[in-house]
């Protein structure tokens, strides 16, 4: 990189991407410790997009842009199923009471940011691509709602703006 002067895109978004991925494993680590049903994604693994060659890199910063970057639903649709019916499996995620008195839903923290191109390169969903992957995780995963929690110093146990408890 030091004797072409500049830092290719490609290699900017994976570099990027792995801040992603060592928040999720953090935060799952500390779920284990507390005794949670959790398990987390590298969302590099399941989501897979097509994306604009001509539109590589990270995107302006201040942009909350994810132009270029689609996700290609038939695949990911399968990969998330496989993991579920592996992965899930194997963790006991399908034989959790999920209503009821005794009632544990499973944790499962997924990198946001991060995917995979249809040619197997790594890359981001650009800027404002943690939303973004929320929302196609939430998709994928039938869920009735999406709640982003922004402008946070950290990781909390509930929006810290509502609830001052949190921590």
């Amino acid at each position: 990189l030091r004797m072409i002067n500049t830092v290719p895109a490609v290699t900017m978004e994976v570099v990027t991407g792995f801040g992603e991925i060592w928040s999720a494993q953090t935060l799952h680590a500390y779920l284990l410790t507390q005794g949670a049903p959790c398990e987390w994604i590298d969302a590099r693994e399941i989501l897979i997009v097509k994306s604009d060659a001509g539109n590589a890199g990270l995107g302006e910063k201040g942009s909350a842009s994810t132009g270029g970057v689609v996700p290609l639903y038939a695949e990911t649709a399968t990969r998330m199923a496989n993991w579920w019916n592996t992965v899930g499996k194997d963790r006991g995620f399908h034989d959790l009471e999920y209503e009821g008195e005794n009632a544990r839903s499973p944790i499962v923290v997924v990198t946001g940011f991060v995917a995979t191109t249809a040619d197997n390169v790594p890359t981001t969903l650009k800027r404002s691509g943690s939303d973004y992957s929320a929302t196609v995780f939430a998709k994928l995963t039938g869920a009735g709602r999406v709640t982003m929690w922004k402008n946070t110093d950290g990781v909390y146990t509930a929006d810290p703006r509502r609830v001052p408890e949190a921590f």
